[in-house]
C-alpha cells in the first residue's frame, strides 16, 4: 500500500512558520527538521505533514506579542530581559529582523523565576503592600 503522507515543499513550510529560506534549510541541515528529496538527479526537499508537525510541537516559536500576554509585561521589559540574557530568544528574518522565543524556552524562565509553578510574582508596593501588577489593571 502506497505511503498517502502528503508532503510539503519549502514554500509552503515558509508560509507557515514564517521562515526565511535560508532558516529553513538550516533548520534541515542541522536536523532539526526532517526534510527527504524527492525527485531524479537534483530533486527537490520535501517535509512530510507529520514531521512538520512535530518540529512545531517540540519548537513552537513564538512572537514577542505572545510572551507579553504570557507573561503580562511590557513590550520593552521582554525586550530588556531577553537583551540581559535572562530570556534565550533569537532574531529571525534579514534585516531588523523579528524575535522568537521557543516555548520550551519561555517555560524554562517562568520554572527558573517561580519554581512553586505559575507567573512569576509582581512586586508589592512599598507604600501599601497591594501587588503592583493588580494596580496597573
Amino acid at each position: 500500500m502506497p505511503n498517502t503522507e502528503q508532503l510539503l515543499t519549502l514554500a509552503e513550510i515558509q508560509k507557515r512558520l514564517n521562515l526565511s529560506r535560508s532558516s529553513l534549510v538550516r533548520l534541515i541541515a542541522t536536523g532539526k527538521l526532517t526534510a527527504r528529496k524527492v525527485g531524479l538527479r537534483r530533486g527537490t526537499w520535501r517535509v512530510a505533514e507529520s514531521d512538520l508537525t512535530a518540529y512545531a510541537e517540540h519548537e513552537q516559536l513564538l512572537t514577542l506579542a505572545q510572551v507579553q500576554q504570557r507573561l503580562n509585561l511590557s513590550r520593552s521589559t521582554v525586550l530588556r530581559l531577553i537583551r540581559a540574557g535572562k530570556l534565550p530568544a533569537r532574531k529571525i528574518g534579514l534585516g531588523r529582523g523579528s524575535w522568537r522565543l521557543s516555548g520550551g524556552d519561555l517555560a524554562g524562565y517562568i520554572e527558573a523565576a517561580n519554581p512553586r509553578g505559575g507567573l512569576p510574582q509582581a512586586p508589592n508596593c512599598p507604600a501599601c503592600g497591594s501587588s503592583l501588577r493588580q494596580a496597573a489593571e
